[in-house]
């Protein structure tokens, strides 16, 4: 009864940390320059930063949890004025702002901010970036396989963030996750790739002047991934 009560029930730090590192990939691949680039990579160091003062939290170190919590929360609002003062369109910075506001909402899910609001963040956070990564797509800054490999790392960055949440309510965040959430993210990557496979091959034999088909196939193949994934939760 005892050790009952002492478990934590918040997101895995594993799998949290993964569903970071596919969001922040996902933006990353979607960004139409290094000057963007540098801005997403100096967000993920400081969202990382911030997931690591929960895990030296966990493990009683409030000082140090404390400095990398200021830390962290420094860098992370730098990325995002920079976001919003970016030399661009208004249509581009609002979609360099989704990637950008997607990723924290992902981290306040797994941080989390409140453990009952975690799927919720999650799925919202999933959403801004599905947008940018489409709006990106349609305005043609980048790849065709980018734009593919942004949309699956974005699902697969959902998939780790629900896994972090159901590990946590099952196990707490004590448990030791870490070779749980490489199985399963190995796995939700091999249905992935499948996923991108089709969708190019597809693409490709679709009319190369219509650009709005492109962006169809995409958007149709989203709900497709993600039924294969929910599924793994229902065994």
């Amino acid at each position: 009864m005892t050790n009952e009560s002492r478990i934590t029930r918040h997101p895995s730090h594993a799998s949290g940390g993964i569903a970071l590192l596919g969001a922040f990939c996902a933006t990353g691949l979607s960004t139409s320059g290094q000057l963007q680039l540098t801005v997403v990579v100096l967000e993920a160091i400081g969202a990382f930063v911030l997931l690591g003062s929960s895990v030296a939290r966990q493990q009683g170190k409030r000082a140090s949890g404390l400095a990398l919590l200021l830390a962290g929360s420094l860098l992370v609002s730098t990325a995002l004025g920079l976001g919003a003062v970016f030399p661009v369109g208004p249509i581009e910075r609002g979609a360099l702002l989704g990637g950008l506001l997607g990723p924290v909402l992902v981290l306040l899910a797994v941080y989390p901010l409140r453990a009952p609001w975690s799927r919720l963040l999650a799925g919202l956070g999933t959403a801004l970036l599905v947008c940018g990564v489409v709006v990106r797509g349609w305005l043609g800054p980048i790849g065709r396989i980018q734009l593919f490999g942004a949309v699956m790392l974005t699902i697969l960055a959902w998939d780790a963030a629900e896994r972090a949440i159901t590990l946590g309510n099952h196990v707490g965040r004590g448990a030791r996750t870490f070779v749980v959430s490489i199985t399963h993210t190995v796995g939700s990557v091999a249905i992935g790739t499948v996923a991108i496979i089709v969708t190019i091959g597809t693409y490709r034999v679709a009319p190369e002047t219509i650009p709005l088909g492109g962006a169809a196939l995409l958007l149709g193949s989203i709900p497709v991934l993600l039924l294969s994934l929910y599924l793994s939760y229902l065994r």
